[in-house]
């Protein structure tokens, strides 16, 4: 009964691990969630644990049948969470909000609340369950509690390395719910068995209800044997996930430690995802913007010979950076995945990206990368989406731009866009704007803003960056041959406006003051 009871409490607490970070990641992916969607949603597993443990648990004080409540709610987490992964991947559809729209902050509140309620409440009272039987079982007093909480710690533990560096990279996420069920089951069965064998004298209704609990638990055992290691669990998962991606054809749809990587099929066109935010598009990518980003940049710059591209290289803006005359490109991409997912559904353009030998993958973080890195570099695209979350506000900080003008070469340039418009600034996109360009501003001396659709910022040490006219643009691509399908001549000098550039920081003028970005004090 001991080491059963031992077991549990390992298992307790490497479920409960496993069951937050894989409702996390499945609610990021359908929330397009940040750091505080996180926090939401991990303050409701604690007050819904808390809850749990406060009212169910006292249940553990009134009922002699502790050992059947433990092992009841056992079972009860191991069958709910499948269903709770079911219920967050269908979540939009249930509440009427379209693939691609994002949900707003009250909706993530209450929809994870009503998902984790059962898995969370719980898992509060089975830990209170699990204290009164050590205490029952050892009569040592306090330090029994304590030995539950150091078993709980240490199947958190493994269940969070487990998870990371097993599960995750092997596993769909219905199979992952799946081997937390085996283990929890025959856990189950264990305490059951050792249950009737510590009674040697038992009423036949108490032997018939504990043999029919270890029939169900059996049944229960390999009915999950059978979805594990046949192709049911696989076939399930992918149903779900197409069923989240309703009105989508769904070409692939896998999960690395880093996130999840997704690709939808339209029309011939691939739209690749991840953590369901589009990050590229084959095989045709969105020619204005690529073209207008990338030469741009690199016209901007006499004889670009070494280009760093940190974030979203494949898919378009690689191939338009080979069209100049560069000698090596170093693409930074954190998830090996993005690019093993790329090449898998191949396309003349990912072809010539990837198979170029000036192009240089580097599986790191691109601010680390930056932090390291001994080369010195021409140009430095930085092409990531805006800055929503902690993570991808690291490369918009003062302190990273300080770490970037170290690896530029002399008149190189840094390159970073941010969202604009032409027509009309509200005060969020004027106070981002504003932001971006009071940090840069505090590294670079010299700032060139193109306005548009999107607004590029060019900054450097050099004064060329700022000197640069469209006619020198257009002499530049005629001598590099550049083929473009939207620069002209006239798109140049469209671009290069004067009144646009007026227009841009005259409406940055009528902004408030704005904080500097920085790392532990995000703006």
């Amino acid at each position: 009964m001991k080491k059963g009871l031992v077991v549990a409490i390992f298992l307790m607490g490497f479920t409960a691990v496993v069951a937050q970070v894989l409702l996390i990641r499945e609610m990021l992916v359908a929330f397009y969630g940040n750091e505080l969607s996180i926090g939401i949603i991990l303050a409701n597993w604690l007050l819904l644990e808390a809850a749990g443990s406060w009212f169910l648990g006292r249940l553990a004080d009134r009922t002699k049948r502790r050992v059947q409540g433990f092992i009841g709610l056992q079972i009860f987490i191991s069958l709910y969470l499948p269903v709770a992964v079911y219920i967050t991947r269908m979540i939009k559809n249930l509440l009427g909000i379209t693939v691609g729209e994002g949900i707003g902050l009250l909706p993530i509140f209450y929809s994870s609340f009503l998902i984790l309620a059962p898995l969370a409440v719980a898992h509060g009272a089975q830990f209170a369950f699990g204290c009164r039987i050590f205490f029952e079982l050892l009569k040592r007093g306090a330090t029994d509690i304590g030995l539950v909480y150091v078993l709980e710690g240490l199947g958190s533990g493994m269940g969070g390395l487990l998870f990371t560096w097993l599960l995750i990279p092997h596993l769909n996420s219905v199979k992952i719910t799946l081997v937390t069920a085996l283990l929890s089951f025959f856990s189950a069965l264990w305490l059951v068995v050792s249950t009737r064998q510590q009674k040697e004298k038992m009423s036949p209704r108490r032997r018939f209800l504990l043999g029919g609990t270890c029939s169900i638990i059996i049944l229960l055992l390999l009915s999950v044997i059978y979805l594990l290691f046949s192709s049911a669990a696989d076939r399930i998962d992918w149903s779900w996930v197409q069923q989240q991606w309703k009105g989508y054809r769904l070409r692939s749809y896998q999960n690395s430690i880093y996130g999840n990587v997704a690709v939808v099929e339209k029309e011939q066109q691939f739209v690749f995802l991840s953590d369901g935010i589009p990050i590229c598009a084959t095989p045709v990518p969105d020619i204005a913007f690529v073209e207008e980003f990338v030469h741009l940049a690199l016209l901007s710059h006499p004889a670009p010979e070494k280009v760093l591209v940190i974030g979203g290289g494949v898919g378009g803006v690689l191939a338009e950076i080979l069209k100049h005359p560069v000698k090596q490109v170093c693409y930074t991409e954190l998830d090996p995945l993005v690019i093993e997912t790329v090449e898998r559904f191949p396309t003349p353009l990912t072809g010539r990206e990837l198979g170029d030998p000036r192009i240089k993958i580097k599986y790191l973080d691109g601010r680390l990368w930056v932090r390291r890195t001994q080369q010195r570099y021409d140009v430095v695209l930085i092409n990531l989406p805006l800055p929503s979350t902690l993570q991808l506000n690291r490369f918009y900080t003062l302190e990273f731009f300080r770490t970037a003008r170290n690896i530029l070469a002399d008149g190189g340039i840094l390159v970073l866009k941010c969202p604009g418009s032409l027509v009309y600034m509200n005060k969020e996109l004027r106070d981002l704007n504003l932001c971006i360009y009071e940090t840069v501003r505090k590294v670079f001396p010299h700032i060139r803003v193109i306005p548009g659709e999107f607004n590029l910022f060019l900054a450097s040490t050099s004064p060329e960056v700022c000197n640069v006219t469209a006619a020198m643009l257009s002499q530049r691509m005629r001598e590099r041959r550049l083929q473009t399908r939207l620069l002209t001549d006239f798109h140049l000098r469209y671009k290069l406006d004067p009144r646009r550039r007026g227009w841009f920081f005259q409406n940055l003028k009528e902004g408030e003051t704005v904080r500097v970005d920085r790392d532990l004090a995000p703006s």
